[in-house]
């Protein structure tokens, strides 16, 4: 199988650190991925492996992909600068931001194999039924700014339980995370609004 440029399957291990990741991305950066598929399976010894094996200097940057529905937090040391921990429901909610962003417009190609790749996460039961969603926010995102306020139109739903929101604006995941503290009908807007208060920013980096 052919795979592209700079990019290196799981079975290629980083020779004399032991560390064997998920995949590997490189160029001038270099970017490992572990990720598990049974919650609470973080492995704190692997993962001081991969970091082994990154070295030091910016973009060297260990992904860490896991159902858990909090940060586990083995991930948040040793040198936690360097991991970024996200979830499967917040990847899925990332591909849903993707597919209504009428500005990135994927293929419809693209839109199928997105779509099955959420299907697939759905089916291995890999996504939680709380935490946060990503929302598509364009002009949402500079009103819940300035008005603490995210109003959902009526055509879009939220899966139940959530708690937090996030913001996908200007073709990026903003830092920003709402704490969701209320929520009710807007009929002249013919959508649900959602009082927001801030909570901790979500890390991107």
């Amino acid at each position: 199988m052919a795979y592209p440029a700079g990019f290196e399957p799981a079975a290629i291990g980083l020779e004399g650190t032991g560390s064997v990741p998920d995949a590997r991305i490189s160029a001038d950066f270099t970017y490992l991925f572990e990720v598990k598929t049974a919650r609470g399976t973080v492995d704190e010894k692997q993962l001081r492996a991969h970091l082994k094996a990154l070295g030091e200097g910016p973009g060297q940057l260990l992904f860490v992909l896991t159902p858990d529905a909090t940060r586990p937090p083995v991930t948040a040391s040793p040198e936690g600068q360097r991991v970024v921990w996200f979830n499967f429901a917040a990847l899925h909610d990332a591909i849903t931001a993707i597919l209504d962003d009428a500005l990135l417009a994927p293929s419809e190609l693209d839109r199928f194999l997105l779509r099955e790749l959420q299907a697939l996460f759905d089916d291995d039961g890999l996504l939680t039924t709380d935490e946060v969603v990503i929302v598509a926010a364009g002009l949402a995102y500079a009103e819940y700014l300035e008005t603490g306020a995210y109003i959902r139109q009526s055509r879009r739903s939220f899966r139940d339980g959530l708690a937090h929101m996030g913001f996908y604006a200007q073709q990026a995941i903003q830092p920003e995370t709402a704490r969701i503290e209320a929520e009710g009908h807007e009929r002249r807007m013919r959508g649900t609004w959602y009082s927001c208060s801030p909570a901790p920013k979500i890390r991107t980096r």
